[in-house]
């Protein structure tokens, strides 16, 4: 996901963003997309969950912090 600023967030950004950019990737051929979201980030599950993206497998990257792994069929 993108990082947006803490002054411009709740305003559509990243919603925009992420399906601006599914649909260059799908237009030269990708058929999935993943996604790493911290655990601690709320507002990110939530968008993620909200754009269709299903949660394949929560773990913890290579420095210790617990993450969940997203997929999305373009």
């Amino acid at each position: 996901a993108p990082y947006i600023k803490e002054n411009f967030r709740q305003k559509g950004f990243a919603y925009s963003s992420i399906i601006a950019a599914h649909k260059i990737v799908k237009s030269k051929g990708f058929k999935i997309a993943l996604q790493t979201v911290r655990e601690n980030n709320v507002a990110s599950i939530k968008l993620h969950e909200k754009l269709g993206f299903e949660l394949v497998k929560k773990c913890v990257s290579n420095n210790n912090n617990p993450i969940r792994l997203y997929l999305k069929i373009l």
